[in-house]
């Protein structure tokens, strides 16, 4: 189990519990007993990151689990990467990670990271080899696809190819950004604190693109997705999933 931190509380696991408070007694085990106190409030598990074995720290005053953890915080360092319901290859994407977008890690068991993206706090799993080092970003990626060179030549070869809305750092040279893991040419990004000033054109970049659940631009992208990358590209926050949208944007 990874972490930077994890804690052990010996309570039940709870995913609708009211606030608790110690009632000043132990048991005879010395395990610290806790009585409920207010109401029992219903937790959405798509953006609270609480599992029947672990649970984020933040939630340690609203939600018993016998263990708590304090996240580590990666960054996508694949070009991109689904998030999923579950640590398998075949579970349902429940959403997708695009290049230099933050996670936070809870967990690690296996090939699999458990935690949230933190651009909307949507907890599932994702590929932990896919995780890297935080960097910070200095450029957003504004074309369809951006492909990386391998020198700063739009003749050299391609190392990879990042999608909309990816984030990379990099030092401009010429006409092209230079990162690790290649060369970005300036017409296909623009710093990182420069938002675009209109959804629907952002939007109109992905005409074409394929319906892929889940997907967020980077070889396919789903209603909400469309909505949240857009939105996001602007500077505006935005929820991953239609219902969570529709009550966030009114």
């Amino acid at each position: 189990m990874k972490g930077s931190e994890v804690l052990s509380h010996s309570t039940a696991s709870s995913q609708t519990t009211p606030n608790a408070r110690p009632s000043g007694s132990s048991s005879p085990s010395g395990t610290e007993r806790f009585r409920l106190v207010g109401r029992s409030r219903q937790y959405d598990q798509r953006v609270h990151a609480v599992r029947r074995d672990i649970a984020d720290i933040a939630l340690a005053d609203h939600i018993f689990a016998p263990h708590y953890a304090r996240a580590d915080r990666d960054m996508l360092v694949a070009p991109s990467s689904m998030l999923r319901s579950a640590p398998d290859d075949s579970a349902p994407a429940t959403s997708q990670l695009l290049y230099g977008e933050d996670f936070a890690v809870l967990d690690i068991a296996g090939r699999w990271a458990w935690g949230y993206c933190m651009h909307d706090h949507y907890v599932g799993y994702v590929l932990a080899d896919a995780l890297g080092p935080q960097t910070l970003a200095t450029h957003v990626v504004t074309a369809r696809e951006a492909p990386l060179f391998s020198a700063p030549d739009i003749k050299s070869p391609v190392t990879r190819t990042v999608s909309l809305g990816a984030r990379i750092s990099g030092i401009p040279e010429g006409r092209f950004v230079a990162t690790p893991e290649g060369h970005v040419h300036l017409r296909h990004v623009v710093p990182a604190d420069v938002p675009a000033d209109d959804p629907v054109s952002v939007a109109e970049r992905l005409l074409g693109a394929p319906y892929l659940w889940g997907g967020r631009g980077a070889g396919g992208v789903d209603c909400s997705g469309l909505v949240q990358l857009a939105l996001g590209l602007c500077g505006i926050d935005c929820p991953r999933d239609s219902d969570q949208q529709r009550e966030a944007l009114g």
